[in-house]
């Protein structure tokens, strides 16, 4: 189960898209990782119907996002 968590955009982000200030807020996700949740759906801004990667935030905009827990690793058997 994951919680979503909420984001504020910082000023000197304003006007910057979204998966590339979500990329700098969120440094042990990649860019791509972001925009894989961001056509997901589990990024949603308040207000805004139709969420883009390359869509312009704005200063003091607020960002949910939720981040799935990671796929558990399994080991697979290889013939020797």
């Amino acid at each position: 189960m994951t919680m979503p968590f909420t984001l504020v955009v910082p000023e000197e982000r304003a006007g910057e898209r979204l998966d590339a200030v979500l990329a700098a807020l969120i440094p042990q996700h990649s860019r791509s990782q972001i925009q894989r949740l961001i056509k997901d759906g589990r990024v949603a801004i308040p207000g805004v119907r139709g969420i883009k990667a390359s869509l312009p935030v704005e200063a003091g905009q607020q960002v949910q996002i939720e981040i799935p827990p990671p796929a558990p690793a399994t080991a697979e058997p290889q013939p020797l």
